[in-house]
Parts: structure tokens; sequence; C-alpha cells
């Protein structure tokens, strides 16, 4: 039957009054992620709690604002629960209702969502009651596209209190990899988070097996990372690539000071070592030795350790200003260190190049007869003694020739090669090993005993022969040429080469008969207790250099 005007309702013709839409805004991070208070262990007909229906009334508000964008299928009495008529007490059913916004549902949802806030938006509801990974992750990824990077970050680390490593696949965790990449920018920052999460053993476990199937972007990022955290901050680094552990200790290294003074003490130990093994061509790694080094105590034994290798390696540089800096730290801080008192007195000494002119903590030096022969001399970049050979600036062209020729020798009795160089004013020098004293202050000071001086020319005449072999002659052998260890036994060193040449076709041993009878003469004369054999040969005056070794093997 048609219903007539005077029956209609009262209210008609009024003007109607417009529905205010309720204004849908973003549930901050910190909501969405904070423990659920619902607890699901509990049997199903125990009542939930007032503070854990109160959490329900908000899960259930949200399923009815997205009731129809999710397509949820409801139950007779999941329906009152929704609309509010019926109060959320029985733990099963409503547990049993936010089960049914699975993964699947959520996907098609957001499918059919348009825009980025409204997909962020449905994800947060969402979140706040699953506990699947897979929704969290997608969650962070939509909230980290629309949020700056400060709120990105202060999500990402509310979301991973609730992950579980050990269930989280290789693919899901690159998807958490790639939002560290995305929102931790900073190298700093980056790291410091990953090595959080490394203090977990089933984040390491997923987090390493995942970073060898990591995008090359990725495995850039990551590999690092791990790399650096097992070899610096574990003290572990076998296993792993060592331009990996390079790029990760770099990222560590670059830190600010504030940053590197606050690491542990360990860490800090490690990361300097590698800094200092990295200083000389890597200006991160020598600011950061510097800073790291001024955060140990300077009465350490680890101090004086590190400083002594710091100024070694600034010697090493050239660096000396910085070195002498260095060094009057450590004699500061300790005066007991014989090495930051010899290397100071090293560097205010006369010099020929990088030669201080003077053995640290010795008497004046000397020089051999005449200012022939060899020198005692300090090798800064080396910080180690050694004997010097000058030359002047006339015979430069002659004197880089024979070193030459002293650097490709190798053979048995010649002192080895070191380095050579230029001084002031041009003057060429080289250097060879300290061993032993000059001969010529050895053999000047006592009368040696015959045996020893048999041992010793016999040994002179070898190192003659050695050379004829390798096709070089001596114009002499007189005693400032040589090295001579003491003792029962002495060595003797042939090191200065000065004269020597390399002759056209072969040279053999009688090519130095002159040199051999000379050095023999010189060290045997005025002997009468010499086997008579080597008497008769000495004393001949055209002997051959081939009996003069046949006596001495006699006289031995």
């Amino acid at each position: 039957m048609a219903v007539s005007e005077s029956k209609t309702s009262p209210d008609r013709g009024r003007p109607r009054r417009r529905r205010r839409r309720r204004k849908r805004e973003s549930v901050a991070p910190e909501a969405v992620l904070e423990e659920s208070r619902i607890e699901r262990e509990k049997p199903a007909a125990e009542e939930l709690s007032a503070e854990e229906a109160a959490e329900m009334r908000r899960h259930l508000r949200f399923i009815r604002d997205h009731r129809r964008v999710l397509k949820l299928k409801l139950n007779a009495q999941e329906d009152l629960l929704v609309n509010g008529v019926r109060p959320p007490t029985h733990r099963g059913i409503c547990l049993h209702l936010l089960s049914k916004v699975d993964r699947t549902l959520v996907l098609k949802a957001l499918e059919r969502l348009g825009d980025a806030a409204s997909r962020t938006r449905l994800l947060a509801g969402v979140v706040r009651f699953s506990d699947d990974p897979g929704l969290l992750i997608l969650y962070l990824e939509s909230f980290t596209e629309s949020s700056s990077r400060a709120d990105a970050a202060g999500a990402f680390s509310l979301a991973v209190r609730r992950l579980d490593w050990s269930d989280l696949s290789s693919a899901r965790m690159r998807r958490i990899l790639d939002l560290v990449a995305t929102v931790f920018i900073d190298p700093h920052q980056r790291a410091s988070v990953v090595f959080g999460l490394l203090h977990s053993t089933s984040f390491r476990e997923t987090f390493t097996e995942a970073a060898q199937e990591l995008p090359p972007e990725l495995g850039r990022v990551f590999r690092p990372l791990l790399a650096v955290y097992e070899g610096v901050v574990e003290g572990d680094p076998e296993g792993h690539d060592p331009k990996d552990l390079e790029r990760g200790s770099t990222i560590l290294l670059d830190a600010p000071d504030p940053v590197l003074r606050a690491y542990p003490s360990e860490i800090r130990s490690r990361l300097l070592d590698l800094a200092l093994r990295r200083s000389e061509d890597d200006e991160v790694a020598d600011r950061a030795a510097g800073t790291l080094l001024s955060a140990l105590p300077p009465d350490s034994e680890l101090f004086l350790r590190h400083a002594l290798q710091r100024s070694s390696d600034l010697l090493r540089r050239h660096a000396d200003a910085r070195a002498k800096w260095q060094l009057r730290q450590i004699r500061g801080a300790r005066n007991d260190c014989v090495e930051a008192e010899q290397w100071l007195q090293a560097l205010a000494a006369p010099r020929l190049g990088r030669m201080a002119l003077l053995w640290p903590g010795d008497r004046k030096p000397q020089q051999g007869k005449g200012g022939k022969g060899l020198r005692e001399a300090f090798w800064l970049d080396e910080q180690r003694r050694v004997w010097l050979r000058a030359g002047s600036a006339k015979q430069a062209d002659q004197f880089i020739a024979e070193a030459k020729i002293h650097q490709r020798l190798g053979v048995a009795g010649v002192a080895p090669f070191l380095v050579w160089g230029k001084g002031e004013g041009d003057r060429p020098w080289l250097a060879v090993p300290a061993v032993g004293r000059p001969a010529d202050r050895v053999l000047g000071k006592r009368r040696l005993p015959t045996p020893t001086a048999v041992h010793l020319a016999d040994q002179g005449v070898r190192i003659l022969g050695t050379l004829a072999a390798a096709g070089y002659r001596l114009p002499d052998a007189r005693a400032w040429r040589f090295l001579v260890t003491e003792g029962k036994r002495p060595q003797l060193w042939l090191a200065d080469l000065s004269g020597i040449t390399a002759p056209e076709g072969k040279v053999g041993i009688e090519a130095h008969r002159g040199p051999a009878f000379g050095w023999c003469r010189d060290l045997l004369r005025d002997r009468d207790d010499l086997p008579d054999p080597l008497l008769r040969v000495l004393r001949r005056r055209r002997g051959k250099a081939s009996e003069l070794l046949r006596a001495l093997a006699l006289a031995l």
C-alpha cells in the first residue's frame, strides 16, 4: 500500500546535516609496532583481561573500517564483535577473528588500494595484531616510501624487535637489508645498526647465508660490514675477502673522532693496528691512527707499542716533524723508552739523505783511514743501524754504476745491499747492514791469533774468487773494504766495492792475484808461526792465486 504524505516522517522537509567523515590519520610507528598485550598462549576459553579487551577493541574498529577493502567474511558472532554489539571477552573467538586477516587477504586488498598512504594505513592496522614477518616487512617498506628517513629509522628499530631471525628466509633477509641500505644512508649509522643486529646469533646466521647471494649493489654494502665485524670487532678475520675487510675497516676508521674514541678498548686496539698498517697511503687511516692513539692511556704498554709503530711509520713517510712530536710524547710519558730517545737523537744529527751520520747512543762516529771506507749511520726510514759508503758529487756517475753492480750481486761474502741514494749537494751514498765492524779498525787495534788471521785471509781470497766467477774485478783488497764480525770464528764481508769493473771476456781468480796476495800479506806479515807451504807462497814475487788458495786451505 502506498504511503500517504500525512504519514511521512516529521523530519521531512528539514535540511539534512552533512555527515562528517572521520579524518583518517596515520598511526605512529610507536603504537603500530609495540608488543601486543593479547596473550596467544593462554587457553582459548580464558577470557581476555581488561587490558587485552581494550586492545582488541582497537583491532575491531580497524576491521570494521577496512572490512570492505579486505573483503573479509564474518560469521554471526564475529559480526557482532566487529559492530560493537558484543564485548570482546572470549579469547578463542577474538584470536580466530584476527587470524582471518592473513597475508593472502592483505595482499589482495593492497592491490585494490590506489595510494601509498592508504596502503600504509592498512598495513599499520594489520601489523598491530599480526605476527606474520612478511606483513611486517611490507609495512616497513611502505612506511619508508612515504616517510622521512628519521621516522623510517625509528620504525625499523622498533620493528626488528618483533622479528624471529631464525624463521626468516634469505629472500626476506635481503628485503630487510635493502631497507637498511635505504633508510640508513650514513655509513657509520648503518654500520652501527648492523653491528647491533649481529649480536644476535640467529640474525648473524641468516645474514651470513643471505650475504653470499646478495645482488652486487647490496653485496658491496653489507659484505664489508660482516667482514669488519668478525675481523675487527671479534678479532677473527679468517674466511673473508681482504678487499671486503679493507672496505669495512675504512667505514669504521672514517667515523668522527668522538665515535672512534667511544669504541671499546679491544676494538680500538685492532682498529689502530689496521690504521697503522694503512696510514702510509690512506688519509682516512692516518687521521684515525692519530685519534685512536690519543685515546690510549699514555703510561700503558699498549700506547708505547703503538706510538713507536706510529713514529716508525711517520719516519718511513719522511714526516719527520710529526714523528718528532710523537716521539716527544712518548718520552714525556715514558722516559725509560730507549727507542724514542735514540730516534730523537738521530733526527737531530747531521744527515746524508735519509741517513743520520751516527749510531744513536754511541760515542762520536769514526770513519776509515784517510776518509775512505765505511762509517756509522742510522737509516731513518727503517730505524736501523747501517754501514754507509759515501762518495763526492764528482764521483756520482761512477758511484751509481758501482751501486747498481752491488745491488745485483747476491753472492757469498758480499755484504747485502740495502739502499742507495743522493744527499745534499748530489753526494751519492750506499748502505749495507750493520754487521761487524770495519776490518781496518779491528786489525789496527790488536794482533789477531795466527789461526784467526789465517781464517780471515782465506775468507778474503775466496770472496775475491767469487767476484771473479761472477765476472767482476776489484783493484785491491784493502782492509777498509771489509767488515768483520769478532769472535772465535769471525766472518768477513766485502762491503765497499768502489772501483769494481766488469772486464770483457772471462774473469778468473788470477785476475785477483795482486789483491789476493796484498790482502794476505797485510794480514799475515811478521808471523813466524805460519805453516811452511803458506810462507813459501807468500814470499814468492810472482805466485799464483790458485796456489795461495791451496796453501791457505792446508793452513786452516
